[in-house]
C-alpha cells in the first residue's frame, strides 16, 4: 500500500492523469450524511417534543450521527489534499502524509459509528419486547458487539509503533517504525466487514418475529415490517463494501477510486436512515392529519363560495328537486345543499349509516350538524329560511 508513494517518480502530465475525482466522492458522501442529518433531527423532535421521552438509544444514534458528520469533514479535507486524484500526481504526494494522518482518524471513527449505530437499534429494540429470552438474545448481541468493536479499535489504534508511524512515513524510511503488512489490514478488514454483515442481518431480522404474530390488518403488518427491515439496506452496503475490499489492497491507483472508504460511509448512513425512519411514524401521522384537515377546509371554503355563485332563490317550495346519483338533499340554514349520501343519512338519524367515507366528508358533516336547524319529520325547517335549489345552468 505504502509503496504507492514511489509512482511520483512515473507520473506522466496528461489530460487523464490530471482528472479529478475528489467532486463524486464528496458529492456521495455528502448528500447521505445530509440525509441521516435529517432523519436523526426528526427523530430527536418526535422524541423530545412530542413524546417527550428521550432514551439511550436516541443519545446513541445522536452520538452515530456526530460521527457521520466528522467522516464527512474528514472526507472534504483528504479530498483538499489529493484524494480524488491518480497516484503519483504532485499535489497529491506532496501531500500524502496528511491525507494519512486523516485515513487514521477516518478508519478508527468509521469503525466506532457503525457500531454505535447497531448498539442504538439494540436498545430500541428493548423497549418494544417483553418476553425475558428475548430481551437476553438482544443484550447478547450488544454485548458482542461492544466487545468485537474494541477488539477492532485496539488494532487500529496500534497498527504501527510508535503510532506516529501510521503517517509519518519517516519512521518506516529509517527503519524505527514498523507496520502491519497489507496481508494484515486485509485480514482485519475482512473479519470486521463480515461481522458487519452478520449484525447488520441479526438486527434487520430481530423485529419480524415481534409484528408476524400482531393481529392487524394485513396492509399495515406488511408496511411495518417493511419499515422495520430497512437494516437490510445497511446490509447490503456492508456486502458491496467486501466486495470492494480485495480490490481497495491491490489497486495501484486506489486514492482516486476511493470507493471502499465511500462504501463504507454509505453503510454507516443507511444504518442511520433505517434506524431512525421507523421512529418518525407519530411525526408523518401529524403532517397528514395537518394536511387533511388544510384540505378539508380549504374544500368547504371553496364549496360555500361556489353556492353563492351557482344557487339561486326560488318563490315557491313546490318545486320538484331532481335526484343526482350518490348526492342527496339536506336542509341548511341557507337553504337547500347537495351533500354525499352519507351525511344525508346522518342528518336524517339512521343508526345504520355507514357515516362520512372520507376525513373531508367527516368534516362537512360534523361542520353541519353544528350549524343545521331542528327539522321535522318531512325534511322541513321549522324556522323561516331561505330555500334554494340547484340550477342546471349558470344563469337564473
Amino acid at each position: 500500500m505504502f509503496n504507492s508513494i514511489d509512482n511520483a517518480t512515473l507520473f506522466t502530465v496528461t489530460p487523464e492523469n490530471l482528472q479529478n475525482n475528489g467532486g463524486r466522492i464528496l458529492g456521495i458522501t455528502g448528500g447521505y450524511t445530509a440525509g441521516a442529518c435529517i432523519v436523526v433531527l426528526a427523530r430527536l423532535y418526535v422524541r423530545r417534543v412530542m413524546l417527550k421521552t428521550v432514551g439511550i438509544d436516541d443519545y446513541l444514534m445522536l452520538l452515530g450521527m456526530a460521527c457521520s458528520i466528522f467522516l464527512f469533514i474528514s472526507f472534504s479535507a483528504q479530498v483538499s489534499f489529493g484524494i480524488g486524484e491518480h497516484i503519483g500526481n504532485p499535489h497529491l504526494m506532496s501531500n500524502y502524509s496528511a491525507v494519512q494522518h486523516w485515513a487514521y482518524f477516518h478508519a478508527i471513527v468509521i469503525v466506532s459509528g457503525i457500531a454505535i449505530v447497531k448498539i442504538s437499534v439494540g436498545f430500541f429494540l428493548l423497549k418494544l419486547v417483553q418476553l425475558t429470552w428475548y430481551k437476553k438474545l438482544i443484550t447478547g448481541w450488544i454485548i458482542f458487539l461492544v466487545l468485537f468493536t474494541i477488539g477492532c479499535l485496539v488494532t487500529l489504534v496500534f497498527q504501527c509503533a510508535p503510532v506516529y508511524a501510521a503517517w509519518d512515513f519517516q519512521y518506516l524510511i529509517d527503519g524505527t517504525g514498523k507496520c502491519y503488512s497489507t496481508n494484515t489490514y486485509e485480514m482485519i478488514a475482512m473479519i470486521n466487514g463480515t461481522a458487519n454483515i452478520v449484525t447488520d442481518f441479526v438486527f434487520a431480522t430481530l423485529p419480524l418475529p415481534l409484528i408476524i404474530p400482531l393481529q392487524m390488518n394485513r396492509r399495515k403488518k406488511i408496511s411495518l415490517i417493511g419499515v422495520l427491515s430497512l437494516g437490510y439496506f445497511a446490509c447490503a452496503a456492508a456486502i458491496v463494501k467486501c466486495h470492494l475490499l480485495s480490490a481497495f489492497f491491490s489497486d495501484a491507483d486506489y486514492s482516486y477510486n476511493d470507493s471502499y472508504m465511500v462504501w463504507n460511509d454509505i453503510e454507516l448512513n443507511a444504518g442511520i436512515l433505517a434506524a431512525c425512519l421507523p421512529t418518525l411514524k407519530p411525526l408523518f401521522s401529524c403532517i397528514f392529519e395537518t394536511t387533511a384537515t388544510m384540505i378539508s377546509q380549504l374544500s368547504s371554503s371553496h364549496g360555500h363560495s361556489a353556492s353563492q355563485n351557482k344557487f339561486y332563490d326560488q318563490e315557491t317550495r313546490d318545486m320538484k328537486l331532481e335526484s343526482m346519483d350518490s348526492f342527496s338533499i339536506v336542509t341548511h340554514p341557507y337553504g337547500y345543499w347537495m351533500a354525499d349520501s352519507a351525511i344525508a343519512d346522518l342528518e336524517k338519524g339512521d343508526k345504520k349509516a355507514n357515516g362520512p367515507k372520507s376525513r373531508l366528508s367527516k368534516s362537512i358533516a360534523e361542520d353541519y350538524k353544528e350549524t343545521a336547524p331542528e327539522t321535522d319529520d318531512h325534511n322541513t325547517p321549522k324556522e323561516d329560511v331561505t330555500i334554494t335549489v340547484t340550477s342546471r345552468s349558470t344563469t337564473p
